[in-house]
């Protein structure tokens, strides 16, 4: 099993409700004497359907708890059999904070290894990233570290990146202005997973949990 929970819920004060059909199996997590924040999980014709209160999702193969109990639940893996079902589904989002974090941990050992600069830069070169007014420190910063033309087009490139990170689209223009010599798999885009999947993962590890616990009773 996962070791950490993706999120605060606490499935284990939920029933769960199993129900046996001659077409399709039903695995049904809610609070009792209500539905507020339930899950189902029914599988049917080789693939599983997840409505409920965290949107509805759909699977292209079943759901066997008693199988996935000590190993968890892979995101990953799940997430491709999502795709495939859905094609286009929307699955993670744009996260501006996670966007800038990933752009202040790739960029600079990027620029560094690229220039063959002093890794104690490193911090430098965040600094100028980050910073509101990297346009009007490059002179200083020249100074300092020795930039020649084409890493100054770089780290302003990467500055003007982290400024617009705040909407998706704004970032997704300035990332397609790339310096020459940059591809498609140099951009850097930070989504996290839309926490409505995120409930139904923990929800799934949570009828996986009780049903191996069952089992090995």
């Amino acid at each position: 099993m996962s070791k950490e929970k993706r999120t605060s819920i606490d499935w284990s004060k939920h029933e769960l409700i199993i129900e046996e059909h001659e077409t399709h199996t039903v695995h049904w997590l809610k609070q009792p004497d209500t539905i507020c924040l339930n899950v189902k999980f029914t599988n049917i014709h080789g693939q599983l359907l997840v409505t409920g209160d965290f949107k509805s999702w759909v699977f292209c193969r079943e759901f066997t708890p008693c199988a996935t109990a000590e190993a968890g639940v892979s995101d990953g893996y799940w997430c491709e059999k999502l795709s495939i079902a859905n094609h286009r589904i929307q699955y993670e989002n744009f996260d501006p904070d996670y966007t800038r974090e990933r752009i202040l941990e790739e960029a600079p050992p990027m620029l560094i290894e690229n220039y063959s600069l002093n890794p104690t830069l490193e911090s430098k070169i965040k600094e100028y990233i980050e910073t509101s007014d990297y346009l009007s420190d490059v002179e200083d910063m020249l100074e300092e570290i020795n930039l020649d033309s084409d890493l100054k087009k770089e780290m302003e490139y990467w500055g003007k990146c982290y400024q617009s990170a705040d909407d998706e689209y704004d970032y997704i223009e300035a990332m397609r202005d790339m310096p020459d010599g940059y591809d498609f798999e140099s951009y850097i885009i930070g989504k996290k997973m839309d926490v409505s999947l995120d409930c139904v993962f923990d929800a799934f590890e949570e009828i996986c949990r009780r049903l191996s616990d069952e089992k090995n009773k």
